[in-house]
């Protein structure tokens, strides 16, 4: 629900007109009703969040049955496994904004994990994982030489007077620039190119390639075909 209210605003922002909003049961699989409303208002762009499988495959194969033409954003596709054995070719054009492995460092992490392990990691569990688990170390260890102890009050301390005043930052991550807090983005970390950011990925045959930003790019956005 917060995803869909986000994306409300960005697109209101954008001087865009939302035409409706919806939610559904997380395992509702019968999506005709909500689909063809959509289709018959003739909406350009359709975006939102699915976690069930079921419901995921639903909801492209009964668009794409229907003949929904919009373009449509689904956050949460690459939760699933094996989500293209259960959408085909009908999540062909979908976008996702979804960490991906694209700075070298990532590149080389992902490699030794997959020598060490012999598991190919996910740029979020294990990306992600392993550089907020540094960038807590980091943070301890400072935390420890400003206040010669190190607990729960010194960590909130280090926390409210370095971390989300944006004098403490983390720039050895592997998957991010810079991870930075400020009075205005916390609880969130400050988001924009250089700092915390998801490449926006489409899906074409199970592979998704990157079209934002423009420094990754590997694909131009392509739009359904009528």
């Amino acid at each position: 629900m917060s995803f869909g209210s986000a994306l409300e605003d960005l697109f209101r922002k954008a001087d865009w007109e939302v035409e409706e909003k919806d939610y559904f049961d997380r395992h509702e699989t019968d999506l005709y009703p909500l689909l063809s409303r959509i289709r018959d208002g003739e909406a350009e762009v359709v975006g939102g969040s699915i976690t069930s499988s079921a419901s995921l495959a639903a909801f492209l194969s009964q668009s794409r049955e229907i003949g929904l033409e919009s373009l449509i954003i689904l956050d949460g596709l690459d939760w699933i496994d094996d989500w293209y054995d259960l959408t085909g070719e009908t999540s062909d054009y979908v976008l996702e904004q979804v960490p991906q492995w694209v700075t070298a460092e990532s590149l080389e992490f992902k490699e030794e994990f997959q020598q060490e392990y012999e598991l190919t990691p996910g740029a979020s569990t294990a990306g992600l994982g392993y550089d907020y688990a540094v960038f807590f170390i980091r943070m301890a260890q400072a935390a420890l030489d400003k206040y010669g102890e190190l607990n729960s009050e010194t960590l909130y301390e280090f926390g409210q007077q370095e971390l989300s005043a944006g004098n403490f930052t983390f720039t050895e991550g592997i998957m991010m620039e810079e991870y930075k807090y400020t009075a205005d983005s916390v609880p969130d970390p400050v988001v924009g190119e250089g700092f915390f950011i998801f490449p926006v990925v489409q899906y074409f045959q199970g592979e998704g390639s990157i079209i934002w930003p423009e420094r990754w790019q590997e694909a131009e956005l392509a739009l359904p075909e009528n």
